[in-house]
């Protein structure tokens, strides 16, 4: 009886998926892709989603392995931090890469340092507010969205956009003064978005320090799903739960 077993159990093992073999699960496209736009600022390509040293991990083993990287890479490490500073501050210039900088320092991290010096320099702010109104709709922010904008604390200029075309959408040809609830969509044509499902969505956020479904305030703020930083009091069209970063067509990257 056993030895009319072995053909059987030889073939399954021959068609058993590789990952199996070595008790390793494949890891899903959207968690390696959160994970490359989290440390990296940038959707994830070929090489990352067949790369087999991150089967079977999941997001935070992804950072911390891209995390890695970005110590020992110099030119990696540099391009997070010019994507960063791009992202938060809408300036092509002004940042000067090299060796001053620490290493090992994520996307999103570098995103969060450059709007603590935001929160400090009111003048500079507006002008990033400015720089996104200036993207979008060619011209200046009023004093009246300005104000508008100071009660949803220090934003990226990236999500400043994503608002202002969401906005613009919505009250086309009449633009007046930006009102309503700041929302952006997922199809934005300014930045690069990658849906996400609930559970990765909160993995991220977490890890991020967003409010996570799981929270009583999330609950009574149910379309607030964008997963970026900055982005908690942000509203998502349609309530899809996505990351962003910069760099989409219309964006003039």
């Amino acid at each position: 009886m056993k030895l009319r077993l072995l053909p059987a159990l030889l073939l399954a093992s021959l068609l058993a998926p590789l990952p199996a073999l070595f008790g390793q699960a494949a890891t899903p496209p959207e968690t390696i892709s959160a994970s490359c736009l989290i440390a990296l600022g940038r959707p994830a390509g070929e090489a990352d989603l067949t790369q087999q040293a991150y089967a079977g991990k999941a997001l935070a083993q992804l950072i911390e392995m891209h995390r890695d990287n970005l110590r020992s890479d110099a030119a990696l490490q540099d391009a997070v931090y010019v994507q960063a500073y791009r992202d938060a501050t809408g300036a092509h210039q002004g940042f000067k890469a090299g060796s001053a900088h620490p290493k090992g320092v994520t996307y999103a991290e570098a995103v969060k340092a450059e709007l603590a010096k935001l929160a400090t320099q009111p003048d500079a702010y507006r002008e990033v507010i400015n720089r996104a109104y200036q993207l979008v709709i060619r011209r200046d922010a009023y004093p009246e969205e300005i104000a508008y904008w100071k009660p949803y604390g220090t934003l990226p200029y990236v999500v400043l956009v994503g608002a202002i075309e969401n906005w613009a959408f919505r009250n086309q040809p009449g633009l007046m003064v930006t009102t309503g609830t700041p929302s952006i969509a997922v199809n934005s044509r300014f930045l690069r978005t990658q849906r996400v499902p609930l559970a990765l969505a909160n993995e991220a956020r977490e890890l991020l320090g967003l409010p996570v479904w799981t929270d009583v305030a999330r609950q009574h703020s149910p379309g607030r799903n964008i997963v970026a930083v900055g982005a908690k009091d942000i509203e998502s069209v349609g309530g899809v739960h996505f990351l962003l970063v910069g760099g989409g067509p219309l964006s003039g990257n």
